[in-house]
């Protein structure tokens, strides 16, 4: 389900980070918080018909992430004795059950934990609907930010990062033959966007000739777009949405359980 090549520099990229041997270039390196642990990708759901999710990055460093406490088996969600494959199915199940649906509605529940949640569970509904069985959700970036404003600048930097730039190439590789959703958010004009772009480059989405259907609107005019093709018989699809990176609402998302599935 996850490819070999990706599977195995994720590998490299976990024992070397336990071992604190992970080097990020000058500038770029404090834009992620180092001290947590790369998160990759992450396993929901295995099956033999996989449906990939591409998101930006991990966000925001959790006290089980931090070396300190992985090393220390403190609290023990990662293990730094188990290969990265098997912590990303032990990261998603514990996820699942701290963002469980529950939490949406938790008054003491941080914003960013709600979104995750949310976001967890309508992709968890998309896989269904189309008739998936399995279930990853990769990331563009795999370090922990703060925030991550993704500018042309940013970009430049990582593609001269050797480190960074040759997990980008292995993305690519991986994601030729995968059915894959980013989830990205954007600006008024998503075609404009270098972010988007970039990932629609990087999982081989020609957006100029892609079909682009409005999933959300509001009184000012579209706020949520699917750009969509296949290639070699793989889904490529980018829902982008205005100021958030989360996916539409039930009416949405059986519109693209339907494009991917029809």
């Amino acid at each position: 389900m996850v490819p070999a090549e990706y599977a195995a520099f994720c590998e490299q990229v976990f024992s070397d980070w336990v071992a604190g041997n992970l080097h990020i270039a000058a500038p770029i390196q404090n834009t992620f918080l180092r001290e947590y642990c790369p998160e990759p990708y992450l396993i929901f759901r295995e099956g033999q018909r996989t449906l990939t999710f591409l998101t930006k990055n991990p966000g925001g460093g959790m006290d089980h992430q931090l070396r300190k406490n992985v090393r220390a088996g403190n609290p023990g969600i990662i293990d730094p004795k188990r290969p990265y494959i098997e912590n990303a199915r032990l990261l998603a199940d514990w996820y699942e059950q701290y963002l469980g649906e529950r939490r949406e509605d938790n008054k003491d529940t941080l914003r960013s934990e709600k979104k995750a949640a949310t976001r967890i569970r309508k992709m968890k509904e998309i896989k269904d609907k189309a008739g998936y069985s399995g279930m990853i959700q990769l990331e563009v970036f795999p370090f922990h930010s703060k925030s991550l404003n993704v500018n042309h600048g940013l970009l430049q930097n990582a593609l001269n990062d050797p480190l960074v730039s040759q997990f980008f190439e292995v993305t690519k590789k991986a994601l030729k033959g995968l059915d894959v959703i980013a989830i990205s958010g954007t600006g008024p004009n998503p075609n404009k966007s270098p972010y988007i772009n970039f990932v629609a480059d990087l999982m081989g989405l020609d957006l100029k000739s892609a079909s682009a259907e409005v999933l959300v609107r509001n009184k000012n005019g579209p706020t949520g777009w699917l750009f969509h093709s296949r290639r070699d018989g793989f889904f490529r699809g980018i829902y982008a949405v205005r100021g958030n990176n989360n996916l539409p609402a039930e009416a949405g998302l059986q519109r693209i359980a339907k494009i991917l599935c029809p």
